[in-house]
């Protein structure tokens, strides 16, 4: 019985003194949150102000309402944090001091807005202390993990003359880094943080391409960012990626790799009710600058599994122009074709699809806002189709041993509202070519 009421009485103590010992810290609450504050403003370059500060015994030092902004020399951005928790182990506050373990950033919201593209650096946000020079005594961070939840970010250009348009917006982010090294020497703000862990995004609009549901693991390190194991999900298909971006200069830079199966090439092409196209296999390697995919280069290849040619505009025109039948509709044999993106500009080369009734290859650009330049050779039995301008001995003349004839077609115009010519003119010079060879005569003279 004395044993206990000893361990009771040592127990109330013990509470009593660490309760005196929060209390005492309770009542500095703004000069440890304020210097928490100038810590990490002097890590990350940002000026950050909070609307208040409180200090739980249990809880931890809670910071609210955190916001900063200000400009830089490609235009001005703003960061807002509904809530910033700093964790602290208990045992060294009983004895008067916090220990500051684990960072939780709730909600952290940060807009950039591009208003000088063509701006070549960046000013450095420097540092600042708040008139603290160092910690109070009472207070060491050892922060060995940060975690964010709940996060948005947005890049927006607001150029003049120009509607202001979203380059990217993430939203949903969660970030769990641990091995924390916050380096405040290192001149850059990019450089002074480092360590491992994983992200989750649960939407992003990356230009006109929306994805979801991205996870993956990270490592940050000098500015430095590797992503391996990436997953995302498209309406097109989901992908499997790895990511590695450089935010030393500006704008920053990364080199991308990616690789999708199951693709639905069908929604690729807007065709979103269609089904016709067989599923897809793809390939990407690119690097790029920024945030805008205008700065995306890199090459691919796009596998595509057997299925039916689609009632696509193009090749629909295509179809009502010539007079043919048997081209939409048709069954295809597998194919392969190769891309490039450069300039927001896809160019596609040596693509093609044949069926018994038909066949055609296709080679040109696709501007991704939209306008086409493409040249489609399209083959058929020339007793099936008919060209415009050109006389039907013209075509037989024209066509092979099987009675198969190549039409050139020149598509200009958008995706949705295609126009599509046949080029008469390579048809009649290229007839005219081949009378004068059976003459022993040659094309050129």
């Amino acid at each position: 019985m004395k044993k206990i009421l000893l361990w009771v009485g040592v127990s109330l103590m013990g509470l009593l003194v660490g309760v005196g010992g929060a209390t005492w810290i309770a009542l500095d609450s703004q000069t440890v949150g304020q210097a928490i504050l100038a810590r990490i403003s002097e890590a990350s370059g940002l000026e950050l102000q909070a609307g208040s500060v409180d200090l739980g015994i249990f809880s931890g030092i809670e910071l609210k309402d955190v916001t900063a902004s200000g400009q830089y020399s490609r235009g001005d951005y703003t960061v807002h944090l509904a809530r910033i928790l700093f964790r602290h182990r208990l045992p060294p506050l009983l004895r008067g001091e916090i220990v500051v373990t684990e960072a939780v950033l709730d909600e952290p919201r940060v807009e950039i807005v591009i208003r000088n593209p063509e701006s070549e650096g960046v000013q450095d946000g420097g540092t600042s202390s708040h008139g603290l020079e160092t910690l109070p005594d009472s207070l060491r961070l050892e922060v060995n993990q940060i975690t964010l939840d709940k996060g948005t970010m947005l890049v927006r250009e607001e150029l003049p003359q120009q509607s202001p348009r979203d380059q990217l917006r993430l939203e949903g982010i969660r970030l769990v880094l641990n091995n924390i090294v916050l380096d405040a020497a290192q001149v850059k703000p990019v450089d002074r943080l480092s360590g491992v862990g994983e992200i989750q995004i649960e939407r992003a609009q990356l230009g006109e391409l929306p994805l979801r549901n991205l996870r993956g693991e990270i490592k940050v390190q000098r500015g430095l960012l590797s992503a391996d194991q990436l997953s995302l999900s498209s309406d097109e298909g989901d992908l499997e990626a790895s990511l590695a971006a450089d935010f030393n200069p500006v704008p920053f830079t990364y080199q991308l790799k990616a690789t999708a199966s199951r693709l639905n090439l069908n929604k690729v092409v807007g065709l979103e009710e269609d089904q016709s196209l067989g599923p897809g296999r793809l390939t990407f390697d690119g690097h790029g600058a920024g945030s805008s995919p205008a700065g995306l280069v890199g090459q691919g290849t796009v596998h595509l599994d057997p299925g039916r040619i689609p009632k696509q505009p193009i090749l629909s025109t295509a179809e009502r122009i010539l007079g043919m039948r048997g081209l939409v509709g048709g069954e295809y044999e597998a194919t392969d074709a190769k891309f490039q993106i450069a300039a927001s500009r896809v160019t596609i080369r040596d693509f093609s699809l044949t069926s018994q009734q038909a066949g055609l290859s296709l080679d040109g650009e696709v501007d991704l806002s939209g306008p086409l330049q493409l040249q489609i050779h399209l083959r058929a039995k020339s007793s099936e189709m008919s060209v415009p301008g050109v006389p039907r001995q013209v075509l037989k003349t024209l066509s092979n041993d099987q009675g198969w004839v190549t039409v050139p077609l020149k598509v200009t115009g958008t995706r949705d509202n295609p126009r599509v010519e046949p080029d008469t003119g390579a048809l009649l010079a290229e007839a005219g070519n081949r009378f004068l060879r059976r003459f022993g005569f040659s094309g050129n003279n």
